[in-house]
């Protein structure tokens, strides 16, 4: 038979020891908060991950909460993060238009040159010329000129330095292209010449630089008659040729013919 006093003594230690056992086990051991999207977490408070990927920092205007599975979730349209990359425009001269003033012997040249507010034009080897662009990153300019050279327009910055793209403007956008003489025969009358030419356009002969024929062509190929009055003895005949709204071309010579002669270029 036991002892009560043994029992009573043995249930009281197990009972300081059933006290201690729960202050110890009942001690807070909950995990940290979770996310306000799913239950997941990790166990312990810090890991190590390693990125392989090539992606940049999420795509311009994406939606992103940094959850692996946010299209099968229902998301909080507060917790979404809107990721806006913002880049600064590099300065550019485009949309350049032109054309030819004939009275004046200009090029007007217009465009726009978006952060910017002066462009640079150089003619051919001439000195580079500065204009301004106005509020509306709009420029507008008048060159006079002579011959047949290349434009380039481009940004500068306060100190003249090259800060944009080049456009070129060549004589070939600028003038009109030379006509070709493909035949000339020539007789005690005088002179034909075989001509292959843009139409509509204006042609004109020279001979030795005076005018002595001009008319508007209307087709593509023209025939031109020169009087042996008008060619003489000694004669240098030149031609060119002008579209509308464009230089005049280079003037072109046409092989010099005696009487019985006849030139033909074979293609």
């Amino acid at each position: 038979m036991i002892n009560k006093r043994i029992l009573s003594s043995v249930l009281g230690s197990l009972g300081v020891f059933a006290v201690a056992s729960t202050i110890t086990f009942n001690a807070k051991a909950s995990t940290y908060k979770t996310t306000p999207m799913l239950s997941y977490r990790y166990s312990q408070k810090t890991a190590n991950y390693q990125d392989k990927s090539n992606s940049a920092h999420n795509k311009v205007n994406s939606k992103s909460v940094m959850n692996p599975a946010i299209n099968n979730d229902s998301v909080n349209p507060n917790q979404y993060v809107d990721v806006i990359k913002y880049m600064k425009a590099k300065p550019r001269v485009s949309r350049v238009s032109y054309k030819y003033n004939a009275t004046n012997k200009q090029l007007l040249i217009k465009g726009q040159a978006e952060g910017l507010s002066k462009i640079a034009v150089k003619y051919g080897h001439n000195k580079v010329r500065i204009f301004k662009v106005d509020k509306h990153s709009a420029f507008n300019v008048k060159y006079h000129f002579k011959g047949y050279g290349t434009f380039t327009v481009y940004g500068v910055n306060s100190k003249g330095k090259v800060v944009s793209n080049k456009y070129k403007i060549s004589s070939k956008k600028y003038a009109t292209e030379k006509p070709v003489v493909y035949k000339n025969t020539r007789n005690k009358n005088g002179e034909k010449i075989y001509i292959s030419n843009v139409a509509p356009s204006t042609i004109r002969i020279f001979n030795k630089g005076k005018l002595v024929k001009e008319f508007v062509a209307d087709s593509s190929g023209n025939t031109i008659f020169i009087s042996q009055k008008k060619l003489r003895k000694s004669n240098s005949i030149t031609i060119d040729q002008k579209e509308f709204y464009k230089k005049t071309s280079v003037k072109v010579k046409v092989p010099k013919l005696s009487i019985g002669e006849a030139n033909m270029i074979n293609y």
